[in-house]
């Protein structure tokens, strides 16, 4: 548990240094996974699903990443950081640890292609948004996917980043 929390601590300070580095004028509200959704709405054309890593030998494991990443006013995503992830076989891993690391990057490049696009229309400007997407890689026929990204859904983002 003392693994969990100092990487929990680094984790966040990390983020706040990134968070804290916004003007006052474009101060970043932080939302939890979907919370975005009252500002912006996924550019369909650019939201794809990563899939599981071909790289990886042992295809019969759930795993699931809990990414972080920045809505910036122009629609754009940036400032990626894995936050959460769980291996149906990894008992008591990090998110930080190598065999996540296919998995982290397949999320990572699916999260970096997104775009969005504002609710109120083209005059509104929005400010940055940081938020959190959680994705969940399966390749058992029938699986409950959400019972996956469950393990690494942050019921309360700006909770778990203070």
């Amino acid at each position: 548990m003392t693994g969990t929390l100092k990487t929990r601590s680094v984790l966040a300070a990390s983020l706040l240094a990134v968070l804290g580095s916004a003007t006052a004028a474009d101060k970043v509200t932080i939302l939890s996974e979907g919370g975005a959704s009252s500002y912006w709405r996924a550019i369909p054309e650019t939201i794809a699903m990563p899939a599981y890593p071909g790289i990886v030998a042992d295809k019969s494991e759930d795993v699931c990443i809990g990414v972080g990443y920045m809505l910036d006013s122009d629609g754009s995503t940036g400032e990626f950081a894995v936050l959460n992830a769980w291996g149906s076989k990894t008992a008591q891993a990090k998110p930080t640890d190598a065999h996540f690391l296919p998995f982290s990057q397949n999320a990572l490049a699916a999260v970096q292609r997104w775009k969005f696009a504002t609710t109120g229309g083209g005059s509104a400007k929005v400010k940055p948004i940081y938020t959190a997407a959680t994705f969940a890689f399966s390749t058992t026929q029938g699986g409950d996917i959400g019972a996956v990204r469950g393990h690494c859904t942050i019921a309360d983002l700006p909770d778990f980043i203070a």
